[in-house]
């Protein structure tokens, strides 16, 4: 296995790359789907939730819109995530917003 196929199966799932290399600027996708990772894992950090990279997926919707779910690590925490990303030729940006629900 190559050092990039290592990579690509290291922080995306196969959802994740089958859509991105079906994109003509298939990169770009890459790129933007990593950045709305590092911000979603940031988010988290906030809350003194420690998850990684590779724990979160980003995906469509039924409507287009992108969707970051975290895989396994927070099934008993009620959480909501909201995830915008953009990308161009040469840049991409993701942000990320996660609303936990208090203890009472």
């Amino acid at each position: 296995m190559l050092a990039d196929e290592q990579f690509m199966d290291r922080f995306f799932s196969k959802a994740e790359q089958e859509y991105c290399n079906s994109q003509s600027s298939h990169g770009e996708h890459y790129a933007a789907r990593f950045a709305a990772k590092e911000a979603v894992v940031k988010a988290f950090s906030g809350f003194g939730i420690r998850i990684r990279l590779w724990d979160v997926e980003v995906v469509l919707d039924q409507l287009g819109v992108p969707r970051a779910r975290v895989c396994d690590v927070l099934d008993n925490v009620d959480h909501e995530i909201k995830i915008s990303i953009s990308h161009s030729e040469r840049e991409s940006v993701g942000f990320a917003v996660v609303c936990m629900e208090e203890s009472v």
